[in-house]
């Protein structure tokens, strides 16, 4: 019985863990106020560029971006990846409406 519980334990800690790691990570791009030597993981240590912020994006994570960014050449390789705007400078509550993000590539 002793087992049986230690495997039930280590099948619900693997389904734990792999349920984060599904979620994915948040990636944090400051136009005005990041550094692409930033870790881009809070607005305090924000990535600058969209380009570098994609350069680190891994499926199911979650960019929040402040600015408007336009890239040449870039390819968005990463599945279930999720860019969401309209963030005031330096971070806070997001509101589109008040708060423009605009994202773009081109050639």
């Amino acid at each position: 019985m002793k087992k049986l519980n230690v495997v039930i334990v280590l099948a619900a800690v693997c389904l734990l863990m792999g349920a984060q790691a599904a979620h994915g990570a948040n990636i944090y791009v400051d136009y005005y106020y990041g550094s692409d030597g930033n870790d881009g993981l809070s607005w305090g240590t924000a990535k600058a560029s969209m380009s570098n912020a994609l350069s680190i994006a891994t499926p199911g994570d979650t960019i929040h971006a402040i600015g408007d960014y336009t890239y040449c050449g870039f390819d968005v390789a990463v599945p279930n990846l999720t860019l969401l705007g309209g963030y005031p400078p330096g971070g806070g509550e997001r509101n589109p409406s008040i708060h423009t993000s605009y994202i773009s590539n081109y050639d």
